[in-house]
Formats: C-alpha cells, sequence, structure tokens
C-alpha cells in the first residue's frame, strides 16, 4: 500500500477478531505485506439523563445524552441522532434552533457526550428515540454508510 494509506472496514462478529490483510503481488519484485490489528469495540451503549428540573425552552439542558463504545478508544468518529420525537419536531441538540445530529470524536474514555433540549411550546413528557452511529466517512454528518451502534429511547 502507498505510504500514508489509511483505510477502515466494519467487521460484525461475536467474541474475538483478529485478521490478516496480505498486500502481495508475487509478479512485482520487492512487493511486500500488512498485518492489521482488528480491536473490537465492544458492545456500545446509549444513554439518556433527563435533568432534575425540565422546562421546556429555558435555554437549559433537560437531558444529557452518551454514546459510549464498549472500549475506550480516543477520536473515534461517531454521531448521535434524535428521532421519532412523540409531539413534533422538540428535542435538539441546539437550545435555540433544531439540530437533530450531534457528531465528533469519542474522548479517552470511549465516549462522545452532548447536552439536548426541549425547545420552545414543547409540552412532557415527550418520549423520543436515540441512535448512535460509527462516522464511517468521518464527515459529521449522518450517511448511509454510518453504522448503527445502539439505540434506545428516552422520555422527558
Amino acid at each position: 500500500m502507498p505510504g500514508g494509506f489509511q483505510g477502515s472496514v466494519v467487521v460484525s462478529a461475536i467474541g474475538s477478531v483478529a485478521g490478516v490483510s496480505n498486500n502481495v503481488n508475487y509478479d512485482v519484485q520487492f512487493d511486500g505485506s500488512a498485518a492489521y490489528n482488528m480491536p473490537g469495540v465492544g458492545t456500545a451503549t446509549v444513554t439518556c439523563t433527563a435533568a432534575v428540573n425540565i422546562i421546556p425552552g429555558d435555554g437549559t439542558a433537560d437531558c444529557t445524552i452518551t454514546g459510549q463504545l464498549g472500549i475506550a478508544v480516543a477520536n473515534v468518529p461517531v454521531l448521535l441522532e434524535i428521532t421519532n420525537e412523540s409531539a413534533g419536531d422538540n428535542v435538539s441538540f441546539n437550545a435555540a434552533t433544531d439540530q437533530n445530529v450531534f457528531g465528533g470524536p469519542t474522548n479517552a474514555q470511549g465516549q462522545l457526550q452532548q447536552n439536548a433540549f426541549l425547545l420552545a411550546g414543547s409540552t412532557v413528557p415527550v418520549t423520543f428515540t436515540i441512535n448512535f452511529y460509527w462516522d464511517a466517512n468521518n464527515n459529521g454528518q449522518l450517511d448511509p454508510s454510518d453504522v448503527l451502534l445502539a439505540t434506545t429511547t428516552c422520555t422527558l
């Protein structure tokens, strides 16, 4: 492979994963091979922790959403998505405008954490789904190539 090559593969498995990829063309002199470590991410989870005093539209966080990889790996590009809101499009990662996807790299503990807000005019209780994705092309947007890692339902 050329110097500086970076690539990615998603492997779904239960249990240990080990792999070797040989990049060898035996007809070419000085061609070599490459071995790749393929650590599993374990079982990913996503959680929603509700605030104590929920007041829609007041600009303070109404819950904290945490996507957690199964192992502590920093700088993995991931996305959180809010969907299936029970009372219209009223839960957001932004206190002032509707933003249903938030992306970034995981921290040293393998987490991406972000506050969510009930927008003005919302009534409680509100039930919604949170999806946690691996951002396969690392563009910060939800695309068909992104891989769903975990999902949960939250009620505020």
